[in-house]
Order: structure tokens, then sequence, then C-alpha cells
């Protein structure tokens, strides 16, 4: 992008027409990629607890579960999630729980995933 505006003499922050289309189809083929979401692959499970994970200052008291790595498949990217396990509150609060109901088993290395874009912007497990 704005790759010859030195050479053509013209002001580097305004795009061509040409740029414009090409930009907007690029936006459009990443949007339509982020809507069907992406696969990836565990590729460490450490066990830990939120205090580890989210750190001293989280707001939410220490519970314990498994810290989750998964490396996309479709890009260079990887990132974890923190899994809780189930606690005195019940099954059906804990998303190791809610993992186990999607994919039919918990969590093992190597095992492929979905990815979704949650709503605060960053990849998070499917479930």
């Amino acid at each position: 992008m704005f790759s010859n505006c030195v050479e053509e003499k013209r002001r580097c922050d305004i795009m061509t027409k040409g740029e414009l289309d090409k930009y907007y189809k690029d936006l459009d083929a990443f949007e339509t990629k982020i809507k069907a979401g992406f696969t990836g692959r565990l590729i460490k499970i450490e066990e830990v607890t939120s205090k580890d994970y989210f750190g001293e200052s989280s707001q939410y008291r220490d519970r314990d579960g498994l810290k989750l790595t998964v490396k996309l498949n479709e890009m260079n990217d990887e990132f974890t999630e923190f899994f809780s396990k189930p606690d005195i509150r019940g099954l059906h609060k804990s998303k190791l729980f809610e993992f186990k109901k999607k994919y039919s088993k918990y969590p093992k290395l190597d095992m492929e995933v979905n990815v979704v874009f949650g709503a605060d912007g960053f990849y998070q497990i499917d479930i």
C-alpha cells in the first residue's frame, strides 16, 4: 500500500482507487474468515490456578484449572486460555465441563479445536 507514492509524486497518505479497492477486498476476505472461525491444536496443557493465570490483582477468587495453549492451523499464531475445574457451585459452571460437552472428551495434547473471536476481540476456544 502506498508503495509508489513518492515515484508518482503524490501524497503518500492518500490511497489510489486501486489501492482502496484492494484494501477493502482484503478486509472483506478477512471478515469472512473471522466469521467462519479457525481451527487449532492444543500444544500445551498446564495445571494452574486462576491467580497464576490472571495474576494477583484478579477480581476472581482463586480456582483450580487448566491453562490450554492453542496453535492456530491457518496462521502462525497461538494463544492461551484458562479453563476452570468444577467446584462446589456445580459442574455446569465449569468451562472444562463445557469443553467436554462440545468435544465429547476432556482436552488432550494435539487435539484439534475450533477457535473463534470472542466479544473482546481475542481468540478463544469455541465451547
